[in-house]
């Protein structure tokens, strides 16, 4: 015949699983609640520095974990205390032993009750892990595009935020969440990005300081056979509209100088430079005939 000890023991056995069973639940709840509260800020500091449908996917379950660890109800364990019986008195241990017995029965539902609560809790742990996981995934294909669009920084700092984004998954694959390392990679990518920032700013500012070289001249657009009127259209092929060249235009060539005048005739110095004297003839005698003969 079973004792009433025995009985006891055997609720005491009962109520530890239910114990047992509660503390995994409670730990589950806390543990659910932690990761929720915790991973906030971190997905917070990813947005734009990785691909918004897993961000958005990741938050969502995030959300959902801290519900239902809210939801969660504590757990009740019954106690059994005996009441003063005459343990001489059968009557009086029957009825004891009825009890215990009622007590034990009671028990396996509220442990199942317990178990499911916490499978609910766990599912949502598992769904928020899941989808952190595929955000590392997504971290590691931002890193590698980020690496090849600022390809104006230095190797160092694109081999920052890929190593940064291979942590975060190898995390992830020893069986953590990879959250520690994920501020990381998002550090990591925002200096990247202004170091890029940077490198381009000083090529521009170097660009625009660097002198106008001048083009050759008559290698223009202006043949240098038309006018310009100041308003109007260039007959010439020249700068139209009149407005002044900003700079862009050659000094003009210097002009060739004149060629010396062809010196003056020098009269020769043999030739009287005096009129010449005419000599009339003299007067033929009245009678003759001036070249006549006789």
């Amino acid at each position: 015949m079973v004792s009433l000890r025995e009985r006891e023991a055997e609720l005491a056995n009962e109520t530890q699983t239910l114990q047992t069973a509660a503390d995994l639940f409670d730990a589950s709840v806390s543990e659910a609640a932690n990761l929720g509260q915790s991973s906030a800020s971190v997905l917070v500091a990813l947005q734009g520095r990785v691909d918004a449908a897993p961000l958005a996917t990741a938050e969502a379950s995030r959300l959902n974990l801290l519900q239902v660890a809210a939801a969660a109800q504590p757990v009740s364990i019954p106690t059994y205390q005996r009441a003063s019986i005459d343990e001489k008195d059968l009557v009086d241990v029957g009825k004891a032993i009825d009890g215990v017995r009622l007590a034990r029965e009671s028990l396996p539902p509220l442990v199942t009750d317990v178990r499911d609560a916490r499978s609910t809790v766990t599912a949502a742990l598992t769904s928020f892990r899941g989808e952190l996981s595929n955000l590392g995934s997504a971290i590691e294909s931002e890193a590698a595009k980020a690496v090849t669009i600022n390809d104006s920084a230095s190797q160092s700092f694109r081999a920052a935020v890929t190593d940064a984004a291979a942590r975060v998954k190898a995390a992830q694959q020893a069986g953590g969440d990879g959250l520690a390392e994920m501020p990381v990679y998002a550090a990591s990518l925002d200096a990247l990005r202004t170091e890029n920032a940077r490198i381009l700013a000083l090529e521009q500012a170097e660009r625009d300081a660097a002198p106008t070289t001048p083009r050759n001249p008559g290698s223009g657009s202006n043949t240098g056979g038309g006018t310009n009127s100041g308003g109007g259209s260039n007959t010439g092929g020249g700068n139209q509209g009149g407005s002044p060249d900003t700079g862009t235009n050659p000094d003009p060539a210097p002009s060739q100088p004149a060629p010396d005048p062809d010196p003056e005739p020098v009269p020769d110095p043999t030739e009287s430079e005096e009129p010449p004297i005419i000599i009339d003839p003299e007067p033929a005698p009245s009678g003759t005939v001036p070249g006549a003969t006789s």
